[in-house]
């Protein structure tokens, strides 16, 4: 097994399946404010609620003001208020259909948790990849008590298999006592059986694969077609081909949409190689037209999102707040259906070798598009930042605090960083 979009499936099976018997609509009456399949706690749940509010505001409906006050009145982020504010039912059963009505919403926050849980992973050692069982099984133990899942780790020896981590957990004094839990969650890896996860989690804005299901949730199924899918892009319709290629088409009303018109022969453009805005010149340093599309898509973006490492952050536009890897995320899988992974530690592994150095790298060869990763601590098997090189010797990404993304000079980055690697996904 390798450390995919399966194995995220599976591990959310797992802790939902510990937590909530994958229940969507659990809420826990026993424990200050706990709610969803996860039974996300506290601030966490504080989150989700919120970020439910934000991103399907329609939905909040019948929820009493005592709730949707103290959301508005305290930060998520408020510990002492949270971690002590218990749902009376009358707050709690409208809100069963608030939860049922956000599936997806739950299950990005799910993603948005696991790829929180691989850098801690992967920062104690543990390889994503080589030994995915065992990964998945730390993300249940992290997932209740992270503090004592890296020492779990720390004591079994990161290289551990499952099988190891599993009997050094259930003799760990607090955790040991969730025998059940944990054989369970075990169980349910070993099987590799994602089926039952309702609807099938994966980030937004990952379009579905040919053949799958649309619309997760809405009662869609996906229809055979020349239509693969649309996406939007600003105020753009971007209409993707089962043949390949995109049709870009601009609103000219509330009703209608109209494909780019070539004003050299007062025709329509033709469908473009996944390519945003067929009227935009060549970036510096040419490239090939995905390149260019990928650059200037990205480019478009200066200073538009917050920085955020939330549940949203795979899909920027939804809340216009994202980091590093989920700019690069975004920008790769609406520009050009690439999926390139969720976050540095993967993505890192990506694409085709262009270059692994330090202190100095040939600008020449990097052509536009290209992902450069930068590690500025050293003596890890891992990653701190990505960008992407746009042309001229500049990178372009989003490493907060403000807003982003910006446009930098590569080299004096490359010349603080202990190591460089640059990834090709395109040419």
């Amino acid at each position: 097994m390798t450390y995919d979009l399966h194995a995220k499936q599976l591990a959310i099976k797992a802790i939902g399946t510990v937590e909530s018997n994958l229940n969507y609509t659990a809420i826990n009456y026993s424990d200050p404010i706990t709610v969803g399949f996860m039974q996300w706690y506290g601030t966490r749940a504080a989150g989700l609620l919120s970020n439910i509010r934000t991103n399907n505001a329609s939905s909040w409906v019948g929820i009493p003001a005592s709730l949707t006050n103290d959301l508005d009145a305290h930060a998520t982020t408020d510990a002492n208020f949270w971690t002590n504010r218990y749902l009376s039912r009358d707050e709690g059963e409208p809100l069963r259909n608030v939860l049922n009505n956000n599936k997806s919403i739950q299950n990005d926050v799910a993603i948005s948790d696991l790829d929180s849980y691989a850098n801690a992973a992967t920062r104690a050692g543990m390889n994503l990849d080589g030994n995915t069982d065992a990964v998945l099984f730390f993300f249940v133990m992290y997932h209740q008590s992270p503090r004592r899942a890296l020492g779990v780790v720390a004591s079994a020896g990161p290289a551990s298999d499952m099988a190891r981590l599993l009997a050094v957990c259930l003799n760990e004094p607090v955790l040991g006592q969730y025998r059940t839990r944990y054989n369970t969650a075990a169980s349910i890896i070993a099987a590799g059986d994602t089926s039952g996860i309702d609807p099938t989690p994966g980030p937004s804005p990952d379009p579905p694969d040919e053949g799958g299901d649309v619309g997760a949730g809405t009662g869609q199924t996906r229809v055979p077609g020349p239509v693969r899918y649309v996406s939007k892009v600003g105020d753009a319709l971007h209409v993707h081909l089962a043949a390949g290629g995109v049709v870009i088409v601009n609103p000219t009303n509330a009703d209608t949409w109209l494909p780019v018109l070539d004003r050299s022969v007062g025709a329509d453009v033709p469908p473009q190689p996944d390519n945003p805005d067929p009227t935009t010149p060549p970036v510096p340093g040419g490239g090939s037209a995905t390149q260019t599309a990928l650059v200037e898509f990205v480019l478009s973006r200066a200073a538009r999102y917050s920085y955020s490492q939330g549940a949203s952050r795979l899909n920027p536009e939804a809340n216009l707040s994202t980091d590093c890897s989920g700019l690069m995320y975004y920008t790769y899988q609406t520009v050009a259906g690439i999926n390139i992974g969720t976050y540095t530690g993967n993505q890192y592994t990506q694409g085709t070798l262009v270059a692994e150095t330090s202190g100095t790298l040939d600008e020449s060869l990097l052509q536009p598009g290209d992902l450069v990763f930068f590690d500025w601590v050293g003596g890890r098997s891992t990653v701190d930042h990505v960008d992407m090189y746009v042309g001229s010797g500049n990178v372009c990404g989003h490493g907060g605090p403000g807003k982003g993304p910006v446009v930098k000079a590569l080299a004096p980055r490359v010349a603080n960083a202990v190591k460089v690697i640059v990834r090709r996904h395109v040419n």
